[in-house]
């Protein structure tokens, strides 16, 4: 009788983690994240403003939902050669927290991995932190976070982190 009741009990428990598993197989996308068109589109949809570059081709905007809601998107025409395109991160939802090492993208967005440096900067009358990070693949990403209209912003790079201020600096601007 025990040996039937832990049998049943186990293939019930496998044909659940098998159900959850069935929206990202179908949809490509894990539980809890939706795939936006464009910019534009989370802009109707949210009645925010999203901060990103002028002029930059953003690809496909990936929402992660919960609180504070993350949304993630590549700078796809600014791909260089070999280098992943920029990613730029930010919440929907103001954020209560200042930026610390602890405040994360949910890695259903963007791959986490091992913090090796934070440091303090500051620029156009912004505070930011710079942080470095190695990703379980074995590339250094470069990553700056600030606040921004009270929300939490995240640009990463693969590669130079002059690259990075310059595209925060563009971004910057377009704040009104």
């Amino acid at each position: 009788m025990l040996m039937r009741f832990l049998a049943v009990s186990l293939g019930t428990v496998a044909l659940l983690a098998a159900l959850n598993l069935l929206p990202t197989c179908l949809g490509g996308e894990p539980r809890g994240v939706i795939r936006y068109p464009s910019l534009e589109a989370v802009e109707a949809r949210y009645r925010v403003r999203l901060w990103a570059p002028a002029g930059r081709l953003a690809g496909e905007v990936r929402l992660s939902v919960g609180e504070p809601g993350w949304l993630a998107f590549a700078l796809n025409g600014l791909a260089g050669g070999t280098l992943a395109p920029p990613v730029v991160c930010q919440t929907l939802a103001p954020a209560t927290a200042d930026v610390t090492p602890d405040v994360q993208v949910p890695e259903t967005l963007v791959p986490g991995g091992e913090l090796l440096q934070a440091r303090e900067w500051t620029a156009a009358d912004r505070r930011a932190q710079l942080r470095r990070v190695l990703l379980a693949d074995g590339t250094l990403v470069h990553e700056l976070w600030w606040r921004e209209g009270g929300r939490h912003v995240m640009l990463r790079i693969h590669g130079d982190a002059d690259r990075l201020v310059r595209l925060f600096n563009e971004i910057v601007r377009q704040v009104p």
